[in-house]
């Protein structure tokens, strides 16, 4: 089920390709799952929408699975609505708070997308 060469990157890659040219992630993200089953059973295209489906919705059957789901959504959806609430007066909006990206891949690598903290004379 996992592939382990260069393939593997060609999902993720097109996914985030089509998010920026397009700006509708949803349908992107769908998009780089159906290539993804697609590569990885080897499989044509038509095929490849039912088991991107069956995939997605055996994601949900774990919970510890749905769990980071959900939490990651809820992230997303508060940094995309620039979410700040009462504390926006103090601590100023969600974007400008957010530095960057850093993940951790499967062969132990880090890949950081981090920003210097923006200097200020807030007071705070």
């Amino acid at each position: 089920m996992y592939v382990t060469d260069w393939t593997s990157i060609l999902p993720p890659l097109l996914a985030i390709v089509l998010a920026i040219i397009s700006r509708q992630v949803i349908p992107s993200l769908g998009i780089g799952i159906w290539v993804g089953f697609c590569i990885v059973e080897s499989v044509n295209p038509v095929s490849g929408i039912a088991l991107a489906i069956e995939g997605v919705v055996n994601v949900f059957s774990d919970p510890g699975d749905t769990r980071v789901l959900i939490f990651t959504l809820l992230i997303g959806g508060l940094i995309a609505t620039n979410a700040g609430g009462t504390q926006v007066i103090r601590f100023g909006m969600t974007r400008n708070l957010i530095l960057g990206l850093e993940a951790v891949l499967a062969d132990g690598t880090v890949i950081s997308s981090m920003n210097r903290m923006l200097k200020n004379n807030a007071g705070y």
